[in-house]
């Protein structure tokens, strides 16, 4: 059996990065991958529902603006 942590399910920075730019297409500065990495704690549902509300709006401040989003997960 493999043991995977809870670290090892998370984005990083640079996953985040290509996560954005290559799969969903947006061109944001490192600086904004980063933040929204930082408040999505890495996971890939809060990435993927900030890449399609961003697709969506287009505009990277508008967006933060109108959506505090922080994920929060409690795995036990």
């Amino acid at each position: 059996m493999v043991k995977i942590t809870i670290q090892e399910l998370r984005f990083q920075l640079a996953e985040g990065i290509r996560y954005f730019q290559d799969c969903m297409g947006l061109s944001l500065s490192g600086d904004k991958i980063a933040d929204l990495v930082d408040r999505t704690e890495g996971w890939i549902s809060g990435l993927y529902l900030a890449a399609i509300s961003l697709q969506r709006s287009g505009n990277y401040a508008d967006f933060i603006r109108a959506c505090d989003c922080v994920v929060s997960i409690s795995l036990q």
